[in-house]
C-alpha cells in the first residue's frame, strides 16, 4: 500500500506540473461552455505529456551516469560561456 501511495503521488505530481505548465503558458480557452473549455485543458495536457513525459524519458532511458554526466556537463557549459560572450559583446 505504501509503495502505491508513493506511485500515485509521483503520478499525480506530473500532472499538476504539466497543468500548470499548460495554464502558464497555453491559457486560450475555445469556448464558453466550461466542460468544452474542460475537454480542450486535458487534450492540452495530454499533448505537453505526450511529449515532455513519453518522448523524453524513452530517448534517455539508458543513460549511464558518465554519459548523462558529459551530456549535462558539457552542453550546458558551452551554452553558458556562449551567452556569456553575447552578453559582454552587446
Amino acid at each position: 500500500p505504501l509503495l502505491a501511495l508513493f506511485k500515485i503521488t509521483t503520478a499525480l505530481k506530473s500532472f499538476v506540473v504539466l497543468a500548470l505548465g499548460v495554464i502558464l503558458f497555453f491559457p486560450q480557452p475555445i469556448s464558453q461552455f466550461w466542460f468544452v473549455n474542460l475537454i480542450w485543458f486535458l487534450f492540452k495536457c495530454l499533448i505537453l505529456m505526450l511529449i515532455s513525459l513519453t518522448l523524453v524519458k524513452s530517448a534517455t532511458g539508458r543513460l549511464r551516469i558518465d554519459q548523462a554526466f558529459k551530456f549535462y556537463v558539457t552542453l550546458p557549459t558551452i551554452l553558458a560561456l556562449t551567452s556569456l560572450v553575447l552578453v559582454f559583446v552587446m
